[in-house]
């Protein structure tokens, strides 16, 4: 009798392992599964908050922009928040787009700070002056409920707020040239 329960109990455990591994989804998979749901799906702004940037007094809110493209990325502080900005990295590639489009290209920064003011320093240190939304309550996120894979909180839009691309040209040398290949391509 014992040889049986032990028997049932390692079919058991083999069954659940079957289980588990048949439902495992590779990264590949997930990546696929993620892009399917994002794209074409329009983001939504919150209209009560505003953009500033150092250099200007007044700003287009992304649903005013009739831009041919935007390119929309998120930030929360969880973490090292200067790994996460790459601010120099976005500065570097902001001005390849304005030299390759013809500045046909709108960029918007939503920051959601734990601290305020290191936010605010780290982007005078390094000479930030794209518009930038800092979102402390996150309502960006909430209302779009983002990817929680922060490699996924970057977006292009069409004129019309719809994704066209998804995921960080910071993070991945392809993703990057995959933004700049369509752009180019759709002018």
């Amino acid at each position: 009798m014992r040889i049986w329960r032990n028997i049932a109990q390692a079919s058991c455990f083999l069954f659940i392992g079957m289980l588990v591994c048949s439902c495992h989804q590779t990264e590949k998979e997930k990546i696929t599964r993620l892009m399917e749901k994002w794209n074409g799906k329009e983001l939504v702004f919150p209209t009560n908050l505003p953009f500033v940037a150092e250099d200007r007094d007044t700003l287009l809110h992304p649903t005013e922009d009739t831009s041919n493209y935007k390119i929309v990325t998120y930030v929360d502080s969880t973490g090292c928040l200067s790994c996460k900005l790459q601010l120099l990295e976005w500065m570097d590639f902001i001005s390849e787009m304005d030299s390759i489009t013809r500045k046909k290209v709108s960029f918007y920064f939503y920051f959601h700070p734990k601290q305020k003011k290191y936010l605010i320093t780290l982007l005078k240190q390094e000479g930030f002056i794209f518009p930038v939304c800092i979102d402390t309550k996150d309502e960006f996120n909430q209302l779009n409920q983002l990817p929680e894979n922060e490699k996924f909180r970057t977006f292009l839009l069409n004129n019309k707020n719809r994704i066209i691309l998804i995921g960080n040209p910071m993070h991945s040398p392809q993703i990057k040239e995959l933004y700049v290949k369509t752009i180019i391509h759709e002018q």
